[in-house]
């Protein structure tokens, strides 16, 4: 029992070292090879579901995603375990744009980053109309200056604002 328990230990130190008992050098592994949402795609909806490639001999992995390129603006910033991937909510589904990198680790340490693709979340349909909040609709707006104020949609991400001298908007002010 003693020399098994012997061999476990230096087993184990050797492991620390960066050393396996069959002597090869054990090191961080490569980095991941991304596969899902594709590069340059549109990923609708408020859960995007990432997925990448296992990396030999890794057991972790860490994603990043991020509202630029530079990853400066991070949402996502976690290491998720041993997973090849994640299912992350919250997105606003309105065509934002992300760029997202993973890299893997273990016991010797982290890859380099994976290389970066970009998606843009959504929208998964057309917004719902806004709502005009003022002027009121037949009111007397008097002045020179008119401050014209709406709802937010969700999924829009801009607006396009038309003001009319009739009802059939044949006559813009304003477009």
């Amino acid at each position: 029992m003693k020399k098994i328990l012997s061999i476990i230990a230096v087993a184990l130190l050797l492991n620390n070292i960066g050393l396996s008992i069959a002597g090869e050098i054990l090191s961080p592994p490569n980095p991941p090879t991304l596969s899902s949402p594709p590069n340059g795609s549109n990923a609708p909806g408020t859960v995007v579901q990432f997925r990448w490639n296992p990396s030999p001999g890794a057991n972790n992995y860490w994603l990043q995603v991020s509202l630029n390129s530079n990853f400066t603006q991070l949402v996502f910033d976690k290491a998720i375990g041993n997973y090849i991937g994640v299912n992350l909510s919250g997105f606003p589904d309105n065509g934002t744009k992300y760029w997202w990198r993973v890299k893997a680790g273990n016991v010797e340490g982290w890859s380099s980053w994976s290389s970066v693709w970009n998606f843009t979340n959504g929208p998964s349909s057309p917004p719902d109309p806004s709502t005009l909040i003022s002027p009121p609709n037949g009111s007397n707006a008097p002045g020179t200056v008119v401050q014209f104020r709406w709802n937010p949609s969700p999924r829009a991400n801009n607006y396009w604002l038309q003001v009319s001298l009739n009802s059939n908007f044949t006559q813009l002010v304003f477009d």
